[in-house]
């Protein structure tokens, strides 16, 4: 079992709310109330700092309960976490309809997947192929 080291940074802090040991996701919880006005943004303080294990990240992804009711969503569909960062975890937010939360909400979800340590090798252009012309080579 992987073992990550967590620290409180704030006395309400909440870490895997209702939840037995070994779940393979950690809650992220409201740190204090507030409310999302659409189309705006709602950065969400958790209280929470992570020491990921060299090769991991932890990928954030919207709790799936406020989805289809509230229409509330993570910011860019998710975020992701790498194991070099050490501040708070803070949750992004949006929300199709106003949204209100309240301390100790689960708005997010936090899943810690192994990540392929690599090194980038920069490349002549010249070697990639010619693309056609209902091709474009940004998505």
């Amino acid at each position: 079992m992987l073992e990550i080291k967590v620290k409180r940074l704030h006395v309400d802090a909440i870490l895997n709310k209702n939840r037995s040991q070994g779940i393979g996701t950690i809650d992220l919880c409201a740190l204090s109330n507030g409310r999302i006005d659409p189309p705006g943004l709602v950065e969400i303080r958790t209280g929470l700092a992570l020491e990921l294990p060299e090769g991991y990240a932890m990928f954030i992804v919207a709790n799936s309960k406020n989805g289809p009711k509230y229409g509330v969503g993570i910011a860019n569909g998710f975020n992701i976490i790498t194991s070099d960062y050490r501040d708070e975890i803070k949750i992004v937010l949006n929300s199709a309809y106003p949204f209100k939360f309240f301390t100790g909400d689960k708005l997010a979800q936090g899943i810690v997947l192994p990540t392929a340590m690599m090194t980038l090798i920069e490349m002549d252009n010249t070697t990639f192929p010619e693309l056609s012309p209902y091709q474009h080579p940004h998505f």
